[in-house]
């Protein structure tokens, strides 16, 4: 008897952390849009830098780092899953899943914005 309720238990479980990966992967181009203009922001508003670090030093590096930005987004699918499986009462608010997306893309812009400046300024000396 109790295989059977696991059985149902696991099938609905399996069902819901698709919902939930369907869910950030619909919000990642979102996420990328962002960063990437962030990225963009940074690099006109040290643009003096930007000259000096090689225009295409700034795209290839860019490049790497959305790369690892992307890597580092699946920490959010992955803390959402997790709270889902041992948090009785998180599951199905949405309003978690946002928070933890939006603290997300608030840390990502603010480690943008800090190494791309870091970046810049220190190439125009």
């Amino acid at each position: 008897m109790d295989t059977l309720l696991d059985e149902e238990f696991a099938i609905n479980s399996e069902r819901d952390v698709m919902l939930l990966v369907k869910w950030w992967n619909k919000k990642r181009l979102l996420y990328n849009v962002i960063l990437i203009v962030t990225e963009l922001a940074v690099m006109l508003f040290y643009w003096s830098g930007l000259v000096a670090f090689g225009i295409e030093n700034a795209l290839f590096n860019s490049f790497l780092y959305t790369l690892v930005a992307n890597v580092l987004y699946l920490m959010g699918p992955g803390l959402d899953i997790t709270l889902f499986y041992y948090i009785e009462g998180y599951r199905y608010k949405d309003r978690n899943r946002q928070l933890i997306l939006i603290l997300g893309i608030v840390f990502s812009v603010m480690l943008t914005w800090y190494l791309y400046e870091e970046a810049l300024l220190f190439s125009k000396f």
